[in-house]
Protein backbone atom coordinates (compact mmCIF):
# COMPACT_ATOMS: atom_id res chain seq x y z
CA UNK A 1 0.00 0.00 0.00
CA UNK A 2 2.72 2.09 0.52
CA UNK A 3 4.27 1.76 -2.98
CA UNK A 4 0.52 2.87 -3.73
CA UNK A 5 1.04 6.00 -1.72
CA UNK A 6 4.11 7.03 -3.20
CA UNK A 7 2.77 6.73 -6.89
CA UNK A 8 -0.23 9.11 -5.77
CA UNK A 9 2.37 11.55 -4.07
CA UNK A 10 4.37 12.08 -7.07
CA UNK A 11 1.58 12.01 -9.56
CA UNK A 12 -0.05 14.21 -7.23
CA UNK A 13 2.73 16.70 -7.37
CA UNK A 14 3.61 16.35 -11.25
CA UNK A 15 -0.29 17.17 -11.57
CA UNK A 16 -0.03 20.16 -9.48
CA UNK A 17 2.94 21.70 -11.51
CA UNK A 18 1.36 20.56 -14.69
CA UNK A 19 -2.19 21.93 -14.27
CA UNK A 20 -1.57 24.83 -11.70
CA UNK A 21 0.34 27.27 -14.42
CA UNK A 22 -2.17 26.43 -16.67
CA UNK A 23 -4.83 27.06 -14.61
CA UNK A 24 -3.09 30.49 -13.34
CA UNK A 25 -3.19 31.25 -17.20
CA UNK A 26 -6.91 30.51 -18.19
CA UNK A 27 -7.91 32.12 -15.18
CA UNK A 28 -5.72 35.40 -15.76
CA UNK A 29 -7.15 35.96 -19.54
CA UNK A 30 -11.00 35.37 -18.45
CA UNK A 31 -10.93 37.64 -16.35
CA UNK A 32 -10.41 40.62 -18.93
CA UNK A 33 -12.44 38.75 -21.85
CA UNK A 34 -12.32 41.66 -23.95
CA UNK A 35 -8.65 42.28 -24.07
CA UNK A 36 -7.77 38.99 -24.66
CA UNK A 37 -9.94 38.64 -27.59
CA UNK A 38 -8.72 41.45 -28.92
CA UNK A 39 -4.88 40.54 -28.71
CA UNK A 40 -6.03 37.19 -30.14
CA UNK A 41 -7.82 39.27 -33.21
CA UNK A 42 -4.55 41.99 -33.71
CA UNK A 43 -3.33 41.58 -37.07
CA UNK A 44 0.03 40.93 -35.76
CA UNK A 45 -1.16 37.95 -33.33
CA UNK A 46 -2.44 36.59 -37.01
CA UNK A 47 0.41 36.97 -38.75
CA UNK A 48 1.98 35.44 -36.02
CA UNK A 49 -0.29 32.52 -36.23
CA UNK A 50 0.18 32.33 -40.11
CA UNK A 51 4.04 32.04 -40.08
CA UNK A 52 3.82 29.65 -37.41
CA UNK A 53 2.23 27.61 -39.07
CA UNK A 54 3.83 27.86 -42.40
CA UNK A 55 6.91 27.09 -40.60
CA UNK A 56 5.78 24.14 -38.56
CA UNK A 57 4.06 22.45 -42.27
CA UNK A 58 8.07 22.84 -43.74
CA UNK A 59 9.57 21.61 -40.90
CA UNK A 60 8.15 18.28 -39.89
CA UNK A 61 8.69 17.06 -43.23
CA UNK A 62 11.95 18.52 -43.24
CA UNK A 63 12.79 17.15 -39.77
CA UNK A 64 11.03 13.50 -40.55
CA UNK A 65 13.23 12.96 -43.72
CA UNK A 66 16.42 13.94 -41.89
CA UNK A 67 15.66 11.96 -39.02
CA UNK A 68 14.85 9.03 -40.53
CA UNK A 69 17.70 9.42 -43.11
CA UNK A 70 20.30 10.20 -40.44
CA UNK A 71 18.83 6.94 -38.24
CA UNK A 72 19.21 4.37 -40.43
CA UNK A 73 22.57 6.05 -42.08
CA UNK A 74 23.81 6.04 -38.39
CA UNK A 75 22.68 2.32 -37.65
CA UNK A 76 22.96 0.65 -40.48
CA UNK A 77 26.67 2.44 -42.03
CA UNK A 78 30.45 2.63 -41.32
CA UNK A 79 31.71 6.06 -42.90
CA UNK A 80 34.08 8.74 -41.67
CA UNK A 81 32.21 11.55 -39.15
CA UNK A 82 29.74 8.92 -37.86
CA UNK A 83 30.44 9.95 -34.68
CA UNK A 84 30.08 13.19 -35.23
CA UNK A 85 26.89 13.18 -36.70
CA UNK A 86 25.61 10.54 -33.84
CA UNK A 87 26.50 13.56 -31.55
CA UNK A 88 25.17 16.30 -33.61
CA UNK A 89 22.00 14.23 -33.31
CA UNK A 90 22.00 13.45 -29.98
CA UNK A 91 23.27 16.63 -28.65
CA UNK A 92 20.04 18.76 -28.43
CA UNK A 93 18.56 15.56 -26.10
CA UNK A 94 21.34 16.02 -23.65
CA UNK A 95 21.50 19.69 -23.84
CA UNK A 96 18.96 21.25 -21.73
CA UNK A 97 17.55 24.13 -23.66
CA UNK A 98 17.76 26.34 -20.81
CA UNK A 99 21.20 26.06 -20.53
CA UNK A 100 21.67 27.24 -24.35
CA UNK A 101 19.44 30.22 -23.70
CA UNK A 102 21.53 31.41 -20.79
CA UNK A 103 24.76 30.39 -22.76
CA UNK A 104 23.62 32.99 -26.07
CA UNK A 105 22.43 35.91 -23.49
CA UNK A 106 26.08 35.61 -21.48
CA UNK A 107 27.54 35.42 -25.01
CA UNK A 108 25.29 38.34 -26.11
CA UNK A 109 25.69 40.35 -22.81
CA UNK A 110 29.80 39.95 -23.70
CA UNK A 111 29.18 41.71 -26.82
CA UNK A 112 26.64 44.49 -25.76
CA UNK A 113 24.06 42.54 -28.02
CA UNK A 114 21.85 42.67 -25.07
CA UNK A 115 21.22 46.63 -24.54
CA UNK A 116 20.50 46.59 -28.41
CA UNK A 117 18.05 43.33 -27.84
CA UNK A 118 16.09 45.66 -24.67
CA UNK A 119 16.14 48.69 -26.89
CA UNK A 120 14.60 47.04 -29.41
CA UNK A 121 12.21 45.37 -26.94
CA UNK A 122 11.03 48.70 -25.40
CA UNK A 123 10.78 50.41 -29.23
CA UNK A 124 8.35 47.95 -30.06
CA UNK A 125 6.05 47.05 -26.81
CA UNK A 126 2.86 48.96 -26.99
CA UNK A 127 2.79 51.14 -24.26
CA UNK A 128 -0.49 52.54 -24.26
CA UNK A 129 -2.33 49.62 -21.77
CA UNK A 130 -1.28 51.40 -18.98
Amino acid sequence: MARYGIRFVALGYLLIILVAPLGMMIWRTLEDWDLAWSAITDPNTIDAFKLTLLVTAIAVPVNTVFGIVCGLAIVRKRFPGRGLVNAFVDLPLALSPVIVGLSIVLLAISFGLLLSIGAIRHYTTRHDRD
